[in-house]
């Protein structure tokens, strides 16, 4: 079932949007939560990873999206999408560039993603520790 929630990875807050074999209405729906989750915390601070495996797009959910991905940028720290196949890598990356969202990037695993994830939280922890 579809869902956006915060969980615990190696001591390190993540929000985890599970879309897999999501049909478009539930999609939006984890969208929402998403949304409402990372608009919760700080600029800057949310690490996001979304698994969009299967998931069965429309109109609808590929306009959400966009919105979705422009509004919420300010609060994202960094963000990886994994699942995708070659369609949807495609329409992931038109989202994207249409969102100017250069920051997201595509993995090709859970394990790939939420470990670049926390690259980019460690790597930012040593930036703002040393200023």
């Amino acid at each position: 079932m579809a869902s956006s929630k915060f969980i615990i990875y190696k001591g390190v807050e993540v929000l985890y949007t599970d879309l897999s074999n999501a049909s478009p209405e539930e999609a939006i729906e984890s969208l929402k939560q998403l949304r409402k989750n990372s608009l919760s915390r700080p600029l800057g601070s949310v690490l996001s990873i979304m698994n969009v495996s299967n998931t069965r797009y429309n109109s609808q959910l590929i306009s959400y999206a966009k919105d979705l991905a422009r509004e919420n940028k300010p609060q994202i720290l960094a963000a990886t999408i994994f699942g995708f196949n070659d369609f949807t890598q495609l329409m992931l990356k038109s989202i994207l560039l249409f969102a100017g969202r250069r920051d997201i990037k595509l993995t090709n695993s859970f394990e790939e993603g939420i470990e670049w994830l926390l690259q980019r939280y460690y790597a930012t922890a040593k930036v703002r520790k040393a200023n």
